[in-house]
């Protein structure tokens, strides 16, 4: 019995709380679930919600009336949030951590970036009380400044921001904004007597501008993206099987991500040109025997200054070390290779529509030599055509009446 009353003093200590509240300290009893009384005996709701404390009287000492204002209380702070600033930075954040899963850790930094960016041109205000006024400003300074991309990627930001807070309970106004098409691509990728050329002057430089040439045909041969050319290690290219993996370096031994764009290695089948390209590559070294599994292919981590040398010493326009993936794709394309294999390669995830669409460019040799194969449409005068009676004007028709007379042309129907 003893032991019995002990507990219901453990019990009623455990509903007693201590808050502060402003620099005033209260005694409040638990009555039950966010409900409290204080020592005058007044009820007090006590709400925790999005990681903030809500204290509100609610003025009565009678149970029902103080239960009936709990409610309101509850609606009032689930609608508008009780006060809470939610600004939006804070509901991107949110989101990110929600949708965390989905995303690779480059692309979910790029959208943490582009979120502080969008904050910087918007008033530092709780995502309810943002206007179309303050969304129009937005356009204005940055979203009509910056490339399509960035911009399309500006949207998707905030309308995913504005649905995380609207799910957290917070009234948004939700903007309309106008659809920007992306102009068309003005890189410039090499034609392959160009890229010749220009491997030429490289390797008759120094030795870092012959590294750098190393770099430039590797990366031509194989359409890698850059940081996958600083991560490639010896002992991912096997002879034996005639395949280079690629994985950026690492892979995560718990997740098996490696370390690509798409978080997937692939390999690429070694062909005659990648093959001699290794071949010199060890022949500088000294040979297979002086190297060390764990060495990088290449030992410089960007061939950028040697290769603008080599442009201006040709009078060639200035490329980036992304137009030589391009030229490795169009390259594919126009020799014939499947778009699918092509995807492969270069590591896409799709059937090869983004590395048609976006990778090929098309070479004016190319097309000078595909136009050949219609020559013998061209050639062959047509026959048999059919005249087209040369109409007459109706009987009805005053005689100074004009009208449009047609004749036959080899290009079809023509007005006079």
């Amino acid at each position: 019995m003893v032991g019995a009353c002990l507990e219901c003093e453990r019990h009623c200590e455990r509903k007693k709380i201590r808050v502060t509240l402003a620099g005033m300290n209260a005694e409040l009893t638990y009555v039950s679930r966010c409900l409290y009384r204080n020592g005058r005996g007044v009820y007090v709701a006590l709400i925790k919600r999005l990681g903030r404390q809500f204290k509100r009287s609610l003025r009565t000492t009678d149970m029902d009336v103080a239960s009936q204002r709990l409610e309101q209380v509850k609606a009032s702070i689930r609608a508008g949030s009780g006060g809470a600033k939610l600004c939006f930075i804070e509901a991107g954040q949110k989101w990110l951590k929600q949708d965390c899963e989905q995303f690779h850790g480059r692309t979910a930094q790029r959208y943490l970036d582009a979120i502080k960016q969008i904050a910087k041109h918007l008033p530092s205000l709780s995502v309810e009380r943002l206007t179309n006024e303050d969304w129009m400003n937005y356009l204005a300074r940055r979203g009509m400044t910056i490339a399509a991309t960035s911009y399309h990627i500006d949207v998707r930001v905030i309308r995913c921001t504005l649905l995380t807070a609207r799910r957290l309970g917070y009234k948004v106004f939700h903007p309309v904004f106008p659809t920007r098409i992306a102009q068309p691509s003005r890189r410039f990728v090499p034609e392959p007597g160009e890229l010749e050329a220009i491997l030429g002057v490289l390797y008759r430089g120094d030795p870092r501008a012959r590294e750098a040439g190393f770099w430039v045909e590797l990366c031509a041969a194989m359409g890698l993206r850059p940081n996958e050319v600083h991560g490639l290690l010896w002992r991912h290219v096997d002879f034996g099987k005639g395949f280079v993996e690629i994985n950026g370096g690492r892979v995560d031994p718990v997740t098996g991500r490696a370390n690509t764009k798409n978080g997937q290695r692939r390999f690429v089948p070694i062909h005659a040109r990648l093959n001699d390209v290794l071949q010199r590559i060890l022949k500088a070294r000294g040979g297979i025997e002086f190297i060390r599994t764990d060495a990088p292919v290449v030992k410089i981590n960007t061939p950028r200054k040697a290769m603008n040398r080599a442009c201006r010493t040709l009078g060639l326009p200035l490329f980036d070390r992304e137009s030589l993936r391009h030229f490795f794709a169009t390259l594919c394309h126009q020799s014939g290779v499947k778009a699918s294999a092509v995807a492969g390669i270069v590591g896409h995830r799709d059937a090869g529509t983004l590395s048609y669409e976006v990778y090929t460019h098309l070479k004016r040799d190319f097309l000078r030599e595909e136009t050949t194969k219609l020559d013998w449409w061209l050639k062959k005068a047509p026959t048999n055509v059919r005249q087209a009676p040369t109409p007459t004007a109706p009987s009805n028709w005053p005689v100074s009446a004009s009208y449009i007379s047609i004749t036959t042309c080899p290009g079809g129907a023509h007005e006079q």
